[in-house]
């Protein structure tokens, strides 16, 4: 039998005609990036791969390209940041931790997600818009992950600033579940083009 891959269509048809682009704001569709959820105790397992790993829940490392987000102690999200950059198979991710000894199992939730990324000085309040979460740098700062409800449904948020940003670099990831993502995409959207109204004299 032939091996064959899925192609990946993204849920936000509108993203790729009108992405939200400004020097306050930028929305952008990212969905298709590589998204694995490893669950269990992994330990020491991948830090051969990824020495950066964190192990503290709500932190995140970055790894080129890769995020590494420990949402909690039993729960590590890899997220891509670059359909360019894709992660290791899953099935690779599990023999290690099989050879490691680790109860732990890694699912691929790439076409199973909606990835957006909200980036700019108004990303803050636009956040703020949707999600009641408390986004003070010192509530969530920079190099963070949390879950929460936004826009009413279950997200992941992962917050990786732009380096070399003065004061409005913050960048947000966020991962929700595909049927899900093109509700997602107008929500932020529209909360974000309030910001763009300001802008306008």
């Amino acid at each position: 039998m032939t091996a064959s891959a899925p192609v990946f269509r993204t849920a936000i048809p509108a993203a790729a005609v009108a992405p939200v682009e400004s020097t306050r704001v930028t929305l952008r569709d990212l969905s298709g990036v590589g998204v694995i959820l490893i669950q269990g105790n992994v330990g020491t397992a991948l830090e051969a791969r990824w020495p950066a790993l964190p192990h503290a829940p709500g932190q995140v490392s970055e790894a080129g390209d890769t995020l590494l987000c420990r949402l909690t102690p039993s729960e590590l999200y890899i997220l891509s940041t670059s359909p360019s950059a894709p992660l290791p198979p899953p099935n690779e991710l599990n023999a290690e931790l099989s050879g490691a000894g680790c109860f732990a199992h890694a699912t691929d939730y790439r076409h199973g997600s909606a990835v957006l990324r909200l980036s700019g000085p108004d990303a803050v309040g636009t956040m703020r818009k949707i999600c009641g979460l408390d986004f003070s740098d010192s509530a969530f700062p920079n190099l963070a992950v949390r879950q929460t409800n936004a826009a009413k449904i279950k997200t992941l948020i992962v917050r990786s600033d732009e380096r070399g940003g003065e004061g409005g670099g913050h960048r947000y990831y966020l991962v929700v579940n595909r049927p899900f993502g093109e509700y997602m995409w107008h929500t932020v959207r529209d909360a974000a083009l309030e910001f763009l109204e300001k802008e306008r004299p």
